[in-house]
C-alpha cells in the first residue's frame, strides 16, 4: 500500500507535512526540497536529509492545499509545477525579489509581437528593446574575397555580383619608348606623332572646350574631320564618339569641369 502526504502552506509561508494523516507527527519546515524517482516522491530539507521518514510516496497521493486543494498532480513533472506554484521552492530566493524570466525584468519587453527580435540597450529609455536584424543574406551574392584595383557589377544571368577590370584606367602621361604601361605610353605617342605629320589645313586647330556638365554632344563649328578625342587628358577610342558633321557625339554625358580636346 502506497503512503499518502498533505501538505499544507502555512500563514508564515512555511509548510507542514502529514503522513498517512498522522497530525500527532506533523512535521514543519520552510527550506523543502523534493527528488523524484519514477513515479516516487522523495522529500528533503535544505542539505538533502530525509523530511519525513516514510519517502515511498507516489505523485498521485500527494494532496497539495494552499487555502484551496490544488487538484491532484497527473505525473512527476505536473507534481513539481504544482509545488512551484504555492512557493515550495522559494526560499532558494528569499531575501530578494529577483526573476527567473527573461519577460519579467523591469527594463525589457513583451515576447508577444516581437518574433525573430533581440535585445538591444535603449540609452535614452534605460531599458531593453526589441530589435530587427537586417537581412544580410544578400551578402552572399558578393564574391569572395576582395581583389585590388577591380570594379563590380552584376553578373550576366542577373543573379550574383562579379568582379571585373575597371575600364577607361590610364595614364596621362605619353611617353615615347615607354612600352611598361597598358596601353602603351609609345604606341599613343607614336599614333600621335604619325597624325601630326599628316594633318591637314581642314583639321580642326586643336579645339578646346570646358564641359558644364550633361553634354552628350558638341558643334566644333566646322566639318573638318577630328582623328583623336582627348577627354581629360585620355584619348578615347572611336567606341566613345562619333562625329556627323561639325557635331561630335558621346557615348557617355560629360561632368561639369570635364576637359576636352579634339584635334
Amino acid at each position: 500500500m502506497a503512503n499518502s502526504l498533505l501538505i499544507t502552506k502555512l500563514s508564515d509561508d512555511s509548510f507542514s507535512f502529514v503522513v498517512n494523516g498522522d497530525t500527532v507527527n506533523i512535521i514543519t519546515n520552510i527550506r523543502n526540497d523534493m527528488t523524484t524517482v519514477g513515479n516516487e516522491a522523495h522529500f528533503k530539507t535544505s542539505n538533502g536529509a530525509n523530511l519525513i521518514k516514510l519517502q515511498q510516496i507516489l505523485y498521485n497521493e500527494v494532496t497539495i492545499i494552499d487555502g484551496a486543494t490544488l487538484p491532484v498532480a497527473t505525473s512527476p513533472l505536473d507534481l513539481r509545477v504544482k509545488l512551484r506554484s504555492v512557493g515550495f521552492w522559494d526560499w532558494l530566493t528569499a531575501g530578494g525579489s529577483g526573476v527567473d524570466r527573461f519577460d519579467e525584468l523591469a527594463d525589457t519587453f513583451e515576447y508577444f509581437g516581437n518574433d525573430g527580435m533581440v535585445p538591444i540597450v535603449d540609452e535614452s529609455q534605460l531599458k531593453l528593446i526589441p530589435f530587427k536584424l537586417p537581412d544580410v543574406t544578400y551578402l552572399n551574392l558578393f564574391p569572395s574575397p576582395l581583389q585590388p584595383l577591380q570594379s563590380i557589377r552584376v553578373n550576366a544571368a542577373g543573379t550574383a555580383y562579379e568582379f571585373y577590370p575597371t575600364v577607361n584606367i590610364v595614364t596621362q602621361t605619353i611617353t615615347a619608348g615607354n612600352t611598361t604601361t597598358a596601353p602603351s605610353e609609345d604606341v599613343v605617342y607614336q599614333a600621335l606623332q604619325a597624325i601630326a605629320g599628316s594633318v591637314s589645313t581642314t583639321l580642326p586647330p586643336g579645339i578646346e572646350f570646358i564641359a558644364v556638365g550633361g553634354e552628350t554632344s558638341y558643334d566644333m563649328g566646322n566639318t573638318a574631320i577630328a582623328r583623336m578625342f582627348f577627354w581629360n587628358g585620355v584619348p578615347q577610342s572611336f567606341t566613345q564618339w562619333s562625329q556627323i558633321g561639325s557635331v561630335i557625339s558621346f557615348a557617355f554625358p560629360m561632368n561639369a569641369g570635364d576637359f576636352n580636346q579634339f584635334i
